[in-house]
């Protein structure tokens, strides 16, 4: 009775908006409705005009998890320094909260968004507006600003140009159904870890992308003829954490409690512990262990210290000694 009776009363919407709307054709009125309508009922809506929204419907978008991920910013300062491995440089970008200093080597891969060719980052001067490309789970230190070495290249941005990354399909359109690709002539597709074989269009479906491009259509998708088109390696969007059977305490982000318990921070590499110091208080945790020790006493979370999104997950059992 109840999906006759909204039927009933959505034919009766439709009759008056189709009278409404004799005059002025090219209008759309937007319907909302609870219960299913027929095919038929649709394309009477259609016909008139009428967008038919069914308002019971899921309407949240669907979160795609990302391989990848990109940081911009303007190189504020650049260092470098020699070892037996080589010259690298240190890129900051920003200051404070807000900036990152990365690790470059001689492997890192540089872009020139203005016509897609190669650089070096010796190329890379102060004052640049770049941008950084890495894994979406990449690991930080701790430290203001954070250092990662994680990056795996930098585009130099280009008035009139954008730079995005994402995963494409067969019809290369990214999954958030955001950007589609015309690969032309012109269009440069690269593997950014370096091969001899000639890349096309087939190599890059199914694989995540660095996009360098510039005018777009206003399309949904936008479409774009990209000036270059670099293939990223595949990286794992998971990380696997080993859990007792033991109740397990939810987790925090460490710099974000460490920071606001007014802890100094301290984290030198990926395998090093990090140690949080106030006042006398020592503690000293390391990535991927259970176990920490505060001045010096040994104890152990519930759950193994970890990364989420690039940011370090302590659980909360750490709390009460962040006081």
């Amino acid at each position: 009775m109840k999906k006759n009776i909204g039927k009933l009363i959505l034919t009766t919407i439709i009759a008056a908006s189709a009278l409404s709307m004799s005059t002025f054709a090219e209008d759309v009125t937007v319907v909302g409705y609870g219960d299913p309508v027929s095919a038929e009922t649709a394309e009477t809506a259609a016909e008139n005009g009428i967008m038919l929204i069914n308002e019971t419907a899921e309407t949240n978008p669907v979160e795609v998890a990302k391989g990848y991920t990109t940081k911009t910013g303007k190189i504020t300062a650049i260092t470098a320094e020699t070892t037996e491995e080589g010259e690298f440089l240190t890129i900051t970008t920003g200051e404070g909260v807000d900036g990152i200093v990365f690790t470059t080597s001689a492997s890192t891969v540089v872009y020139d968004a203005k016509d897609g060719s190669v650089k070096t980052a010796k190329d890379l001067t102060e004052g640049m507006e770049i941008t950084a490309v890495m894994p979406a789970n990449s690991i930080m230190t701790m430290s203001i600003p954070p250092m990662t070495p994680s990056a795996m290249g930098f585009v130099i941005n280009a008035e009139g140009t954008s730079v995005m990354v994402g995963k494409f399909n067969d019809e290369l359109v990214n999954e958030e159904n955001k950007l589609a690709l015309n690969i032309s002539e012109e269009t440069s597709i690269v593997s950014i870890t370096g091969t001899k074989q000639v890349l096309t269009a087939e190599d890059i479906k199914g694989n995540d992308c660095l996009i360098v491009y510039g005018a777009t259509t206003r399309s949904i998708p936008a479409q774009t003829s990209p000036i270059k088109v670099v293939i990223l390696p595949t990286v794992e969007n998971e990380l696997t954490v080993k859990e007792t059977k033991e109740t397990v305490a939810p987790t925090v982000a460490l710099r974000d409690a460490a920071v606001a318990a007014g802890f100094e921070i301290k984290w030198t590499a990926n395998d090093a512990p990090v140690v949080l110091e106030k006042d006398g208080v020592t503690i000293s945790l390391t990535l991927g262990s259970t176990a920490y020790t505060v001045n010096g006493e040994a104890k152990n979370f519930t759950k193994a210290v970890a990364l989420e999104n690039g940011s370090m997950v302590v659980s909360s059992e750490i709390s009460e000694f962040l006081k």
